[in-house]
């Protein structure tokens, strides 16, 4: 999980029928061992609009593309790619349900190769909450021998 810190600034620009959703989060990880507390810094750039969404409805749609930089002190450095679009998440909410891939790492995470499944909340639901939320990314990482 990425715990989400609940002061992320995010900022939405309406584009015709479309908004725009520019913006970064932070926070820290837990539960995943060779990551555990290493601080998070993502920036994000997405879309939100009306679209066909789950049950047949319409819904506001969130199709959102980040980067994330995973360190646990200067050197230990690892970046990672993302994108997802709203979908039900694992509890039953919406959610921005996607994929994320390890694209670079140094020190510690060098040679470090990857990818995970992803359900992160919606850009809307970060700006509304004053609470941490968590992204919860379901990870497959490959370690260099010099790391197992």
């Amino acid at each position: 999980q990425i715990i989400i810190e609940p002061d992320s600034k995010f900022s939405i620009r309406k584009a015709g029928d479309s908004e725009v959703l520019i913006g970064s989060f932070y926070g820290y990880v837990t539960g995943i061992k060779l990551l555990e507390d290493s601080k998070v810094n993502c920036n994000v750039i997405g879309r939100a609009y009306q679209g066909r969404g789950f049950s047949c409805g319409f819904a506001e749609i969130e199709e959102l593309n980040g980067m994330c930089i995973f360190s646990k002190n200067d050197i230990d450095i690892l970046i990672a790619k993302w994108q997802c679009a709203t979908s039900v998440g694992d509890n039953g909410d919406a959610s921005c349900i996607g994929k994320a891939s390890f694209e670079d790492g140094n020190g510690e995470f060098a040679g470090i190769n990857g990818y995970a499944s992803i359900s992160t909340p919606l850009i809307k639901q970060l700006i509304e909450k004053k609470s941490s939320l968590p992204s919860i990314w379901k990870v497959n990482i490959s370690l260099p021998d010099k790391l197992k």
